[in-house]
C-alpha cells in the first residue's frame, strides 16, 4: 500500500503525497556526450517520461560552483552508504551500473520520505575509500550515497535566455540550479 508522505517539487512536477506517480528514468549516455544525452532525453520525454536524471562524474562536469568549499562546515552529511560490487561474482565493474543507480535513487527517495536529504557521489578515489573502510581487494566501491538533514535552501529555476546553466548562490546563500524546461528540449517532428 502506498504511504502518503512529504511532497517534493522537481521543476513543474510534484512527487509524493497524493500526487500521481511520476515516470522517471536515468540517462545512460556518457556525460561528456552532450548531444547523445540531449537526444536520449528527448526520446524518453516523447515516450512519456516526466523526470530525467543524469549522473555526472564530478563537480566540474556539473558546471558547479567556482572555488567554494561545499557543503559548508557544520552542514556536511551525517551518514554515508558505500555501494560495492564483489569482483568474485563478476569482474566487470560496469555491468551493474544501472542497478547501482536504481538502488541509490531508491534510498534517496526513501530518505526524502523520512525528511532527510542526500546525494550520490560518483567522483571519489576507490583505493582511498577501500583503505578507509577496510574493504578487501575483491570488494570495489561503485557509488557513495550521502545522507543528512537538509540544511540549505535549493531552488530549481528555468535557464534564462542566455542559456547559462551554471549553478549559483545569492547573498543569502540560497543555491540556484538552472534547468532547461522539457518544452525547450523537445523537438517538434511535424
Amino acid at each position: 500500500m502506498r504511504q502518503l508522505k512529504r511532497t517534493v517539487k522537481i521543476g513543474n512536477i510534484t512527487i509524493g503525497g497524493t500526487n500521481p506517480i511520476a515516470v522517471q528514468t536515468m540517462l545512460n549516455v556518457p556525460v561528456k556526450d552532450i548531444a547523445g544525452n540531449v537526444e536520449q532525453a528527448k526520446r524518453v520525454a516523447k515516450a512519456g517520461c516526466q523526470i530525467v536524471r543524469l549522473a555526472v562524474p564530478n563537480a566540474l562536469a556539473a558546471r558547479a560552483l567556482p572555488e567554494m568549499v561545499l557543503p559548508h562546515p557544520g552542514k556536511r552529511p551525517t551518514g554515508f552508504v558505500v555501494i560495492c560490487q564483489d569482483k568474485r561474482i563478476d569482474e566487470n565493474l560496469n555491468r551493474y551500473q544501472k542497478d547501482v543507480g536504481i538502488v541509490a535513487q531508491t534510498m534517496l527517495l526513501a530518505a526524502v520520505e523520512q525528511g532527510l536529504g542526500g546525494c550520490m557521489i560518483g567522483n571519489f578515489q576507490a583505493g582511498e575509500v577501500m583503505e578507509g573502510i577496510g574493504l578487501p581487494e575483491e570488494i570495489r566501491p561503485l557509488l557513495i550515497v550521502a545522507f543528512g538533514k537538509p540544511a540549505e535552501e535549493i531552488h530549481l529555476v528555468d535557464v534564462q535566455e542566455d542559456g547559462n546553466t551554471n549553478y549559483y548562490r545569492d547573498e543569502n546563500d540560497v543555491h540556484y540550479v538552472p534547468k532547461r524546461t522539457l518544452a525547450d528540449e523537445l523537438l517538434n517532428w511535424r
